[in-house]
């Protein structure tokens, strides 16, 4: 009885092993398949590559199911009695160790290449200064951190960077947003805090950050372009407001409110139209500054900065002024009494003599009445 047991067993491992074989054998080594290596590694470098070489007594195949994303296997099949060269690539890895094992397929039997990919070692930014970024070469990377002197686009995030160790402060032009992606003209965005809006970051004047991003020259200007924020510290002195448009060209004055978490504080003007006149505590126990400013007696509008500094703080107050109207042309109503030719050789140019205008010389288009 228990021989009966037994004998019925060993069937049943028989046919399981008689129904695997059909399906797919799966070993180390095949007879009729030659593989120089079958055991493969690769650098963390992009593009990395290994050429094994394959012969066959009959044709082959690679499993492409088997090939992970990060590589790549040419050719991916041989005909029998061929010796084939196959070279496998792998992208650049930075994250982790990548294994992989690619099944050649010879009939219904398997050959395994193991494939192994190291992870490439961090590249460690040193921190730098604004000098040495200066002093640098196009395609470095530096990490700076310095104080936020002036913004020009918060669409893109280009600003101007100063830590004190040169005589001028280095460009930003494009700093990533939140999700680190650069942005382009074709960006719109519903509010400016969405996370892939360079303004996102609410950079102020003032405030001091760590950005890393490469150096390149453009037009003669060295710049740090798209960079990566570390870290942001708010300013310590906070001014309202922080643009004053003065829409006549006539004197005048305004007031500027800083409130300021240290002592020491000074403004800087940079233009001799504007001077500070008083300073007072306001109700809120901020510091209340007014400035006067100058008749603007030219047409041109102008600028000026209003640098407020303390100990380690600054921000700035951005002042504009319109200019006179221009005093050239002018409407003239009047009765025209008289026309007399001004150019004997050009009897199409005259004068109209508007007796009811004062200095005024308007030129008349020969042949019709219109006057120019």
């Amino acid at each position: 009885m228990k021989l009966r047991y037994i004998f019925a067993s060993l069937a049943a491992a028989a046919l399981a092993l008689v129904s695997c074989a059909e399906e797919e054998e799966i070993i180390s080594s095949i007879d009729g398949l030659e593989v120089s290596n079958s055991y493969i590694g690769l650098a963390a470098d992009e593009n990395s590559s290994a050429t094994i070489t394959i012969q066959s007594a009959e044709a082959w195949s690679v499993d492409a199911s088997s090939v992970p994303d990060w590589l790549t296997v040419s050719p991916m099949s041989g005909t029998a009695g061929q010796s084939v060269k196959v070279t496998l690539t792998a992208s650049a890895n930075s994250t982790a160790t990548r294994k992989a094992e690619v099944k050649v397929k010879v009939g219904n039997r398997t050959q395994f290449l193991k494939i192994t990919q190291d992870k490439a070692e961090a590249v460690e930014v040193l921190p730098s200064t604004c000098a040495d970024v200066l002093a640098g070469e196009d395609g470095q990377t530096f990490r700076v951190r310095g104080t936020v002197t002036k913004i020009l686009n918060t669409h893109f995030g280009n600003w101007y960077l100063d830590d004190g160790t040169a005589d001028k402060a280095i460009y930003v032009y494009g700093t990533l947003d939140k999700k680190g992606n650069a942005n382009d003209k074709t960006n719109t965005y519903d509010n400016l805090n969405d996370a892939s809006y360079a303004n996102s970051w609410e950079l102020a004047v003032g405030d001091v950050i760590t950005v890393e991003g490469p150096r390149t020259t453009y037009n003669g200007t060295v710049e740090l372009v798209n960079v990566t924020v570390i870290s942001i510290e708010r300013s310590l002195i906070s001014v309202e407001p922080q643009e004053v448009a003065i829409e006549t060209p006539e004197a005048g004055t305004f007031t500027v409110s800083v409130a300021s978490k240290v002592s020491g504080v000074t403004p800087i003007i940079s233009a001799s139209w504007l001077r500070v006149t008083d300073v007072s505590e306001g109700e809120d126990g901020n510091l209340v500054y007014t400035f006067a400013y100058d008749a603007n007696e030219s047409t041109a509008s102008r600028t000026a900065e209003i640098q407020i500094k303390a100990p380690e703080a600054l921000t700035a107050v951005t002042v504009s002024q319109v200019g006179e109207e221009p005093k050239g042309a002018q409407n003239v109503a009047g009765i025209c009494e008289q026309i007399i030719s001004t150019d004997s050789k050009n009897p199409s140019a005259y004068k109209a003599d508007f007796r009811e205008a004062t200095d005024v010389v308007v030129s008349y288009v020969n042949g019709s009445n219109v006057f120019i």
